[in-house]
């Protein structure tokens, strides 16, 4: 408890204090929360159909902590309306890491000062202060410590209960805890089994039992909602480990400077603190008289040393680093594909890292006099509090003037600001974003504001922040919105938002006296039924949106110039400085784009054609020889092109003929999409300015001049 008031502080433990949860992760936990408080009771228990609307969402990926999800659900009625948990379980992850810690010196150390001490040791460690206000469900490394407790203590008494409650609260709280205790278990069962410390029948039926139980959690959680390649969204080796991160202080210590290079992302970090490095230095040279007592520890868990040097080769991954140097050594792409459902490789170095702190606590313990051993540690615990600090001290500051302030999720509901918001939120009951989960494979743009102002009205929504989404549901719910498009009927139970990229589409086939389509607030919204909704205010006519959509033909080119008709099909013009991506204002010639990529939306021609042949320049120099340019053709990658010259550069853009759906003939046919998406990716846009070419700052890639139906 000293330590948490210490490190965190008192603000969190107020249950109606949300001020304090801010940033992405803490964020998407509060409102996973909310969403599943409020849903509907499912089975398996932890699905959060309102939460991941459409595209498949369980709390277990909204990292809510399943654990405590299970127990206050079925209080919401009695909870007060602002309610959050995790404030306490920062408390409860810091006593019960006190508490295993504890017992695991016990198993050595029979002075209690110089037990307290060794338990503080590992209560004040970096890897779980650095998790404080980010990862509420990380914090709860005493799992990993619980798990070396069992697998160091002698009795097997009570063994099977012990090891099996272990696992199913691991997985209740959050995968790679689990991942990693799973491991401990299974080692220390094949060992205890080989020196036949347990019988192999009650080996086999642990076993069994183990698994049985873990899965059935797991299921109950939500975990099985995803599958195949879902599970591995990511790399193996975004969260790498780096060989000197156990020495890089990275900013969490007052003495020791950040080593270039060796934090690689976030994930990455696995700074031991400068008291055990201190004590790592006393340790060296009592290994010499202590070689036969730490020989013999070894000998007695080989499998666990094993395991140990498995999880930290799968922590370093591939991508072998130290500091700034770096070899990366090939791998089979099925490998790296299952190796992916671990992105964050580096946390499989926990049991490692504690194991390090352990032996060096036993091994001056048992090589130094009883007083001089409990002085020792005694000043690695004060140097390791004291300059850790440059690290958890800022943490603890910010949560307290955090907790201090409005909460982000007011703040987020102050963007919806026109009384449409409030009238829509009672009338609909769904919140969906299109396209949804944008930008493909990162957080998605804004959805914490759409989320929260769906949770305010007790809304479902598709706009969440998840560990993993279903491609495939996601590819669903599209092609279901663009059947309901091509019909010019929606959904008359959401309100949507859509992407600028949609607005032609939606344009060409709504219904302008039944729906409504407008610009309120800077969101484009589209309100089914609204305009005939007897009891719903209507916007202000301004607010409507009226696109021009000009008629394409096989025998029209498209100008792209500012006097041109093509300049309607932009999406996203001057919206760079908002999303980082989108067009310029058209010029005389045509149109620059600006960002890492582009949009196009033009309705299709009447007449048979197969592509679009597309006319533009390109911004190249001898310092910057050529662009490339991917062509992605409604939401599918079809190839890349290079483009060397400044002028007269021409890509032909194939477009598929889209036709009637292959059901049974009594089935009703999707009508034929009348209109393509284009999208341009350009990963080498540079600056005019940095090329010498004028004084132009904008990040510039092509300019697009016309275009010919072939």
């Amino acid at each position: 408890m000293a330590g948490f008031l210490i490190a965190v502080g008192p603000a969190p433990l107020n249950p109606q204090n949300i001020a304090w949860i801010n940033g992405f992760d803490p964020t998407e936990h509060y409102l996973g929360w909310v969403f599943y408080r409020y849903g509907p009771w499912t089975f398996p228990l932890g699905l959060s159909p309102d939460f991941g609307l459409d595209i498949g969402a369980s709390i277990v990926y909204a990292d809510t902590i399943p654990l405590l999800s299970f127990l206050f659900k079925p209080f919401t009625a009695i909870l007060p309306n602002t309610f959050q948990y995790f404030g306490w379980w920062l408390l409860l992850c810091f006593i019960l890491q006190a508490t295993f810690a504890n017992q695991l010196c016990k198993l050595f150390i029979t002075d209690h000062l110089t037990q307290f001490i060794a338990s503080a040791l590992l209560v004040f460690t970096p890897i779980v202060l650095y998790r404080i206000g980010v990862h509420s469900s990380l914090v709860a490394q005493f799992i990993v410590v619980a798990a070396l407790f069992l697998s160091f203590r002698k009795t097997q008494r009570f063994r099977s209960l012990y090891w099996i409650t272990l696992l199913c609260v691991s997985v209740l709280i959050h995968f790679y805890l689990f991942a990693m205790a799973l491991a401990l278990w299974l080692v220390n069962l094949l060992d205890k089994a080989i020196s036949q410390k347990i019988s192999s029948s009650n080996a086999c039926k642990e076993l069994l039992l183990g698994i049985s139980c873990s899965l059935f959690c797991a299921w109950q959680a939500g975990y099985f909602l995803m599958g195949g390649s879902a599970l591995a969204a990511g790399a193996y080796g975004i969260g790498r480990m780096n060989l000197l991160a156990p020495f890089n202080a990275s900013g969490w210590s007052y003495v020791l400077k950040p080593i270039s290079g060796a934090l690689a992302a976030y994930e990455s970090f696995d700074y031991l603190g400068a008291g055990i490095l201190l004590l790592i230095i006393v340790s060296i040279p009592l290994l010499y008289t202590q070689a036969k007592s730490v020989w013999s520890l070894i000998n007695r868990h080989r499998l666990l040393l094993v395991l140990l040097i498995l999880l930290t080769l799968f922590a370093i991954t591939n991508q072998i680093e130290w500091g700034q140097h770096r070899i990366e050594v090939a791998m089979p792409a099925w490998l790296f594909m299952m190796a992916s459902i671990m992105r964050a490789s580096t946390r499989l170095f926990w049991p490692v890292y504690y194991v390090i702190i352990l032996s060096v606590i036993y091994v001056i313990v048992k090589g130094l006099p009883k007083r001089v051993a409990t002085t020792v540690l005694a000043i690695g615990l004060v140097v390791q509090i004291v300059d850790t600090s440059a690290g958890w001290l800022p943490i603890r500051q910010k949560i307290a003037r955090d907790a201090s302030g409005v909460d982000v999720f007011t703040q987020y509901l102050q963007a919806f600001s026109e009384p449409f918001w409030d009238a829509a939120g009672k009338h609909y009951k769904k919140v969906l974003v299109v396209p949804a989960q944008q930008p493909p494979g990162k957080i998605p743009y804004d959805w914490e504001k759409y989320a929260s102002y769906a949770a305010k009205y007790r809304m479902g929504t598709n706009s969440a922040y998840l560990a993993r989404v279903d491609q495939g549901k996601l590819d669903a719910f599209h092609a279901d919105f663009e059947q309901k498009v091509a019909k010019g009927q929606f959904d008359p139970a959401a309100l949507y938002i859509l992407g600028p990229e949609k607005l032609l589409p939606v344009a060409m086939h709504l219904d302008p006296a039944v729906d409504l389509l407008a610009r309120i607030n800077g969101m484009y919204v589209l309100a089914p039924g609204w305009k005939s909704c007897t009891t719903c205010p209507q916007v202000p006519p301004e607010y409507e949106i009226h696109p021009t959509i000009p008629k394409t033909s096989k025998d029209k080119a498209l100008d792209f110039s500012a006097k041109g008709e093509g300049k309607h099909f932009l999406v996203g013009v001057a919206a760079w400085q908002v999303v980082g991506w989108g067009w310029a204002y058209p010029e005389a010639f045509g149109v620059w784009s600006e960002g890492d990529k582009v949009k196009l939306t033009i309705p299709l021609p009447i007449e048979p054609i197969t592509g679009l042949e597309l006319e533009m320049r390109a911004l190249v120099s001898p310092k910057h020889p050529q662009q490339t340019v991917e062509v992605w053709v409604n939401s599918q990658f079809q190839k890349k092109v290079i483009l060397s010259q400044g002028q007269g550069n021409q890509i032909f853009v194939e477009i598929p003929q889209a036709s009637t759906n292959n059901s049974a003939p009594s089935a009703p046919q999707t009508p034929k999409q009348d209109y393509v998406t284009i999208e341009l990716r350009l990963p080498n846009k540079a600056k005019p300015k940095d090329l010498g070419i004028g004084d132009d700052t904008r990040e510039l890639a092509i300019g697009l001049v016309g275009g010919v139906w072939r």
